[in-house]
């Protein structure tokens, strides 16, 4: 009867045993895929320009494959003391009342043209200080849920 009992009681610790090394195993599992989710380029610059940055989801396909509905643009304000614009980069700019990111090809006297990579035409109209919001300096794809979790925390 001793014996029976010692087993019993030995058999349930060792159940509890295995369940917090399970648990255990699921928790670190998870933050690897956080980890791994996440960009760590993007985390510390998240983390140098607070307070500049924000987020939004891209809407349309006008810079497919660069950005697809659905993805996470992270954009830079024009107001963070780093900002600059170069060629190649992506600007965030009001155009008829809309919210417009497109590829900056040509930069003159503090005006930027701009096109949309997916579009065939460069955009008739020439972005200024007084349209320009600021620029992407990152996209998370709208499938990386734990990736667009971990952006949304830091900002």
């Amino acid at each position: 009867m001793v014996i029976a009992l010692y087993g019993i009681w030995y058999g349930k610790r060792k159940m509890e045993t295995m369940k917090k090394i399970l648990i255990f195993g699921a928790i670190a599992l998870i933050a690897l895929i956080v980890v791994a989710s996440a960009n760590p380029a993007l985390i510390n610059t998240m983390q140098e320009h607070r307070g500049y940055l924000y987020a939004t989801i891209g809407i349309g396909n006008s810079m497919y494959p660069q950005i697809q509905s659905g993805d996470l643009i992270v954009i830079m304000k024009r107001t963070d003391p780093a900002f600059s614009v170069a060629i190649g980069d992506i600007i965030v700019f009001k155009y008829d009342e809309k919210i417009v990111a497109h590829r900056v090809f040509f930069i003159s006297q503090g005006s930027f043209y701009v096109k949309g990579d997916n579009n065939p035409d460069a955009d008739a109209i020439i972005v200024t200080d007084s349209t320009l919001i600021g620029k992407v300096i990152q996209t998370v794809g709208r499938d990386n849920l734990i990736g667009k979790a971990v952006v949304e925390a830091m900002l």
